[in-house]
């Protein structure tokens, strides 16, 4: 008796196996009571000066899974320096500023490490998401040129393959976005495939450009940001006028 009992326990695990991750993000959805808007901005105001903004809106803030979350996130901006406030019951913003693309990249990647998996009142874990920020500088005397390259895996936000109709799709559920601003605006260019009914790099205003990240692909995204330099423009000037008052002492002795 004992052994058909455990047989029988051993084919319901085998049956319900391929629907783990479904059931986890059943239980993402219900703790958080709804869907998930997930906005992450690179703001630069300055090459010595930006912030990195994450806007997260849920209707279920107040359960405990939430706060669980929001707590994690909490600690980890504090890591870097960053501050988290709620706008309101269901809206809450986290800013982390950072000095230059160096900083920039190093507190970005620090803040999005993975970390112990959140656990969920029935200790069952949320899907683990892996991003990592590259960003590459250029001074070219009177401009900065960064380059960001962008990778976000969010495959373990993906539904198994059960058949054409599912009661649950991933890009109904998670609205995640990705935006880059500069003073000068921002380009650039997105490998993954454009999910249908949205633009690819979709413009924010005339001072940055705004990506929809997918649910359950790999994330690609590639943006350009130049800035003046300071103190390039400064030195330029400088040279300028002093070249400018040696001209205008010679006209003065030649007359």
């Amino acid at each position: 008796m004992v052994l058909q009992m455990s047989r029988l326990k051993a084919a319901i695990a085998s049956l319900f196996r391929p629907f783990r991750l479904l059931s986890t993000l059943c239980l993402v959805c219900i703790c958080l009571t709804g869907c998930v808007d997930y906005q992450l901005g690179i703001a630069f105001d300055s090459p010595n000066e930006g912030t990195v903004t994450q806007t997260i809106h849920l209707e279920g803030l107040g359960t405990a899974a939430a706060q669980s979350w929001l707590s994690q996130l909490e600690t980890q901006a504090r890591k870097v320096r960053g501050q988290m406030k709620r706008l309101s019951r269901q809206d809450v913003e986290i800013a982390i500023p950072f000095n230059s693309a160096k900083d920039l990249e190093q507190k970005f990647n620090q803040f999005f490490t993975p970390s112990a998996k959140a656990q969920t009142g029935d200790s069952t874990t949320l899907p683990e998401i892996v991003s990592n920020l590259q960003v590459k500088q250029s001074n070219l005397l009177l401009f900065e040129r960064d380059r960001l390259a962008f990778d976000v895996d969010l495959t373990a936000l993906s539904l198994p393959e059960t058949g054409s109709d599912t009661l649950l799709n991933p890009e109904q559920m998670f609205d995640l976005s990705l935006g880059v601003t500069g003073p000068w605006g921002a380009g650039g260019q997105k490998s993954t495939p454009i999910p249908k009914g949205s633009q690819e790099g979709e413009t924010d205003g005339q001072k940055g450009v705004t990506w929809q990240l997918q649910p359950g692909k790999k994330n690609h995204i590639e943006a350009v940001v130049w800035m003046p330099m300071p103190l390039g423009w400064g030195t330029a000037l400088i040279a300028g006028l002093v070249t400018g008052g040696i001209y205008y002492r010679k006209r003065q002795g030649v007359s």
